[in-house]
């Protein structure tokens, strides 16, 4: 259970905890701690919609293993966002990022958080109308089991107009809380009332078995109130509130190909060492163009490859990338050599790569040209040390 102290993670460490709901809450992290929406929104690509409250911060949960609401069985750390950070988008926008499901992982201070929509339904099948209360479509989800623990409002249904401001609780209420409440945040606070603002109506995750177009929303009429729009559907109303899911690495000793280890994927196993690739990746020049660097010249040691390229006195923005993270707590990131890119392409699938365009490697050809590798087909060549390619950074591990 992930209650002590941990000066690593972002925010307020002191858990208040229902051992009754088995979840809990830490309270507020701000933008600073974290990350603003506008920095998410561009590292993860999402350019669809209207910036709004980017340094609102987050809300901080933690959801134990047997906790209602947690169908994967592991204790997490949830950051949700106090407001939705962009409206006038789509759930199809939001997926086409991957930030729905939380299959995106990113990198914040060293550590990782999958990011992704919250759950806002008991299940994927969901029913459009007449959806009292007393129905409970929102039951075992983390909008009721976590967000409406921290507003004001404690939707009941002995009262069922309480948490729905913007009336219809006959028809589409999300149910009841259950448990007390950790925070009394007003429907201004959480950006929840249509009358407050844009974005009120938050997508989540689930869609229609029934009609695979739609998906939950949330909120907009008030906290508990429960609705379904097409997922293609664009309106102002329609808010991106996002959730960031602090990813615990599995201990090396137990990982497996695939798994998040020491600071990345553990994606290759040549008999001498392990290697893991950074769950991010960038896109720059390899630098020093029209200048043969010195070293940099070796097919199998990206490692040594690094070193002679930051040695240099030219600037190589590939290789300093790599050697300034410090992911997972580690100092030795590199460039992979090109045949150590060759491995990470033929590995790609135990990573989170999805890029099919060029990425570099450590390994100089010329004063002009550099290797580089297409992750479409695999193919190896040189280009112009001025192209912007992608980067991945990856470590390894003597086994």
């Amino acid at each position: 259970m992930i209650i002590a102290k941990n000066d690593n993670i972002p925010g307020p460490n002191k858990l208040t905890f229902d051992n009754s709901t088995k979840t809990g809450y830490y309270g507020h992290t701000t933008a600073a701690e974290l990350i603003t929406g506008d920095a998410l929104a561009s590292q993860i690509g999402l350019i669809i919609g209207t910036s709004q409250f980017s340094n609102a911060g987050w809300e901080k949960f933690f959801v134990g293993a047997d906790a209602d609401c947690n169908p994967d069985n592991i204790d997490k750390v949830l950051y949700i966002a106090k407001k939705t950070f962009r409206y006038n988008l789509s759930w199809d926008n939001i997926n086409t990022v991957n930030a729905v499901y939380g299959s995106r992982i990113i990198t914040i201070g060293g550590n990782a958080y999958k990011v992704r929509l919250l759950r806002g339904s008991r299940s994927d099948l969901i029913q459009t109308h007449d959806i009292t209360c007393s129905d409970n479509f929102g039951c075992n989800s983390e909008w009721n089991d976590l967000l409406y623990r921290v507003h004001t409002d404690v939707p009941n249904c002995s009262d069922p107009t309480v948490g729905m401001p913007g009336g219809n609780e006959t028809f589409r209420h999300g149910g009841p809380q259950v448990g007390t409440n950790w925070n009394n945040y007003s429907d201004a606070d959480l950006q929840v009332y249509y009358l407050v603002g844009y974005g009120t109506y938050c997508w989540c995750q689930e869609t229609d078995t029934l009609s695979s177009s739609r998906c939950v929303s949330r909120g907009g009429n008030g906290v508990a109130y429960y609705n379904t729009y097409s997922s293609s559907y664009l309106h102002d109303g329609l808010g991106w509130l996002p959730c960031l899911e602090l990813v615990t690495p599995v201990p090396f000793s137990s990982a497996s190909l695939g798994d998040y280890t020491e600071g990345g994927y553990y994606y290759h196993n040549d008999g001498t060492y392990a290697y893991i690739c950074s769950v991010d990746d960038t896109e720059v020049e390899w630098g020093g163009y029209n200048y043969t660097v010195s070293g940099a010249d070796s097919e199998t040691d990206g490692y040594q490859n690094t070193l002679d390229l930051i040695a240099d006195s030219y600037a190589h923005p590939a290789a300093q990338w790599c050697h300034d993270k410090t992911d997972g707590g580690y100092t030795d990131w590199y460039l992979p050599s090109k045949n150590e890119l060759d491995d990470l392409y033929n590995n790609k699938n135990y990573t989170n790569i999805v890029s099919t365009t060029h990425h570099w490697s450590s390994m100089n050809y010329s004063s002009t040209h550099a290797h580089l590798q297409y992750f479409n087909d695999g193919n190896q060549n040189v280009y112009f040390k001025t192209l912007s390619c992608k980067v991945r950074a990856i470590r390894k591990l003597v086994l």
